[in-house]
């Protein structure tokens, strides 16, 4: 049998949170082909903080932004649920100076917070803390455009 590079899965908890099942779902599929990422949809704990996902044995959170300011405060948001990473999906169309100046605010006002995974459409990019303080990160935004 051949073997696949690059291929991950999806995990779906049987009480999983009905709430945000199909966006959870879909950013755990696009991760699974497109990164190559292994994705669980944790079960729903109805107190405290509640990241739902399981990506490649690390915490994390889906957060969208919902206008062109509030990249920053999706970092802000996963540091408070005490995670390390999140994935944010971008829906609107963010300008390249919109995203530089919202992942670098994200990384220097939330320094629990280690890396973002930034999907937009069927394009999944990662940007580490490493890659932020060396400005090696806005190559790969471009990538978002």
């Amino acid at each position: 049998m051949p073997i696949q590079e690059n291929v991950g899965y999806v995990f779906i908890h049987k009480n999983a949170d009905l709430n945000d099942i199909e966006l959870n779902k879909r950013i755990a599929i696009l991760l699974a082909k497109e990164n190559g990422d292994s994705v669980i949809i944790r079960e729903h704990f109805k107190k405290g903080k509640n990241p739902e996902l399981l990506v490649n044995n690390i915490l994390s959170d889906v957060k969208t932004p919902t206008k062109l300011s509030s990249i920053n405060t999706a970092f802000s948001n996963a540091q408070k649920q005490n995670i390390k990473t999140f994935v944010c999906e971008l829906t609107l169309n963010f300008s390249l100076k919109d995203l530089i100046e919202g992942v670098s605010k994200g990384f220097k006002f939330n320094k629990a917070i280690d890396s973002v995974k930034l999907v937009k459409s069927k394009v999944v990019v990662e940007i580490t803390r490493k890659m932020y303080e060396s400005e090696e990160y806005i190559k790969y935004l471009k990538k978002l455009q």
